[in-house]
């Protein structure tokens, strides 16, 4: 089949050449996969934390007034007028008062604390 050495050798550098390629074609797939689903698991974790304070924003808008919030609920003080500093927030987020609940079950300490941060600075505190 091969008419000189030269081309039974070439033959063979392509065959181990092609060996490499399918190695590392099937090396590459299989990190790709593994990191792949690290970094989607990662993702829904973010985006369920970004989903509760998407529904504490949401319910806080029908409670209380926060221009930079875009809210204007009623039921609640007013957080322009009263302008909570960021230690107050807190507490009344983790703890809640009066007809206000306790969103500590629901909300992580960092989450308060962003929450708090948002509404102190937003207000001019």
């Amino acid at each position: 089949m091969f008419t000189t050495a030269g081309a039974k050798e070439d033959s063979l550098a392509l065959e181990v050449y092609m060996a490499v390629l399918a190695t590392l074609g099937v090396a590459a797939f299989a990190s790709r996969s593994l990191f792949g689903n690290l970094l989607v698991r990662r993702r829904r974790y973010r985006v369920t934390a970004v989903n509760r304070l998407d529904e504490f924003a949401a319910g806080r808008a029908d409670c209380h007034a926060l221009a930079a919030a875009g809210s204007s609920g009623n039921a609640g003080p007013d957080l322009d007028e009263t302008k909570p500093d960021a230690a107050r927030v807190r507490d009344l987020v983790t703890n809640g008062k009066g007809v206000m609940p306790s969103f500590e079950d629901e909300l992580t300490s960092r989450e308060i604390a962003d929450v708090a941060a948002f509404d102190s600075t937003s207000t001019g505190r």
